[in-house]
């Protein structure tokens, strides 16, 4: 059996190939300028939809790069290189938003190897408790750099503004929502569902945003389950034994039930997902790495017929560095979520990546999570999601109140939480 899946992919790798993933250019990191220029000034979409910086820069004879499909929150970008000792021009906005509107940019760059953003003292600051609010720069506005700033690499990310007003750190209607129904959803007192019984359940509840655990069989089948570990098996009412990571074949997965009801696979989750134009998903592989990541993701987006549509509505979760690689390196999703499993170690080990490659979400567990771990991400101008909220709306809607986005959850909806803001 192993050995046919395995000839199976061979064949699905050569005859299916996925799209190529373009290279994302090293100015997003901040730390190199092309064409020996002096500067190179990097417009971040940070969510828009189009741009016609092209236009814009060649009228004017400049220098400059302009890119688009490369995930993350720098997805479409404009690089404008300037000569050495030259000025920082007028500022210019080259993108459109279908969803939101222009606000500015904001502006930062890395100074001894760490991001700084410039404040409304006209001062650089890294993220610390103590960082000023930073400043928003509008189109024409000229910015006042000291001179011995302006070299290397100065980066302007979009601000939007959402339909009521509201500011948004990625212009992008997948985090202006406040929930997202756990494994999708809870129901009749059990948790960790992911069947189609649970997501038309949570449809019923209200719900726009999901997420979806995602597993493979021995066999190569994605399907949308936890995984058969023996607490995974606790959760799901599975019967355990030590031998399913080896015999865990896709038609044994789908002769199980969960919780008494039938499970599903991604090729006919897809189908759902293509009908529900307005619902967004969470796509959660768990910590997956090195060919495993590769042979996962492969799975997913031929399942997922390669629907550009259809993926750009998902937020595809990573746990460690090594994973996000893989999973970039494969297929370049749009929105990637980092969840920040041990912050009290390593929160601020971590915050570089996701600033460096555009990363637009940060998970962390519910009681780990604080107000230092929430201003730092929003500061950088990545979304926070806490998870998981069981059944408690005072609990979630404290955290929202702290300035979490969107919480996790298995059974608060968004009824509850307006009953506790009635109650208020």
């Amino acid at each position: 059996m192993i050995k046919l899946t395995r000839i199976k992919r061979f064949l699905k790798n050569r005859f299916k190939p996925l799209p190529s993933c373009p290279e994302k250019p090293a100015e997003l990191k901040g730390e190199t300028a092309s064409f020996d220029c002096g500067v190179a000034v990097v417009y971040v979409g940070n969510g828009a939809g189009k741009q016609h910086y092209d236009t814009v820069f060649s009228e004017k004879g400049a220098k400059y790069k302009t890119f688009e499909g490369l995930g993350g929150k720098a997805d479409i970008c404009a690089i404008l290189y300037i000569d050495k000792g030259a000025c920082i021009p007028a500022i210019v906005n080259g993108f459109e938003h279908d969803e939101a509107d222009f606000a500015g940019f904001t502006l930062r760059k890395k100074i001894d190897g760490i991001w700084n953003w410039m404040c409304n003292d006209d001062s650089w600051h890294a993220i610390s408790p103590e960082m000023p609010d930073k400043k928003v720069f509008a189109e024409g506005d000229v910015p006042v750099i000291p001179d011995k700033d302006i070299e290397g690499v100065l980066i302007f990310d979009a601000v939007w503004k959402l339909a009521d007003g509201t500011q948004a750190d990625c212009g992008y209607r997948m985090f202006n929502n406040s929930l997202m129904a756990h494994a999708l959803g809870a129901m009749d007192g059990k948790a960790y569902h992911n069947t189609m019984a649970a997501y038309e359940n949570a449809m019923t509840k209200g719900y726009k945003y999901y997420e979806v655990d995602l597993s493979m069989t021995v066999d190569g089948r994605m399907v949308l389950c936890h995984g058969w570990t023996e607490s995974n098996c606790t959760h799901t009412g599975f019967e355990y034994s030590d031998d399913l990571d080896k015999t865990m074949t896709y038609k044994k997965l789908m002769s199980l039930k969960v919780h008494g009801n039938p499970q599903i696979d991604l090729r006919s989750f897809y189908r759902e997902m293509k009908k529900h134009a307005d619902h967004l998903y969470e796509f959660d592989m768990h910590s997956i790495k090195g060919k495993r990541a590769v042979e996962i993701i492969k799975e997913t987006i031929r399942d997922c017929k390669c629907d550009r549509e259809v993926l750009d509505r998902v937020l595809m979760q990573v746990y460690t560095n090594k994973m996000y690689r893989a999973v970039d390196q494969t297929y370049h999703f749009k929105y990637y979520q980092y969840l920040i499993g041990k912050p009290e170690k390593n929160f601020y080990e971590k915050l570089p990546i996701l600033i460096d490659e555009g990363i637009c979400a940060a998970a962390i567990h519910v009681k780990k999570i604080c107000p230092e771990y929430i201003n730092a991400l929003r500061n950088a101008g990545i979304y926070v999601l806490a998870f998981t909220v069981t059944d408690d709306a005072e609990q979630a809607q404290h955290l929202l109140d702290m300035g979490v986005n969107t919480i996790c959850t298995d059974y608060v909806a968004p009824s509850d939480l307006e009953t506790v803001a009635a109650a208020r």
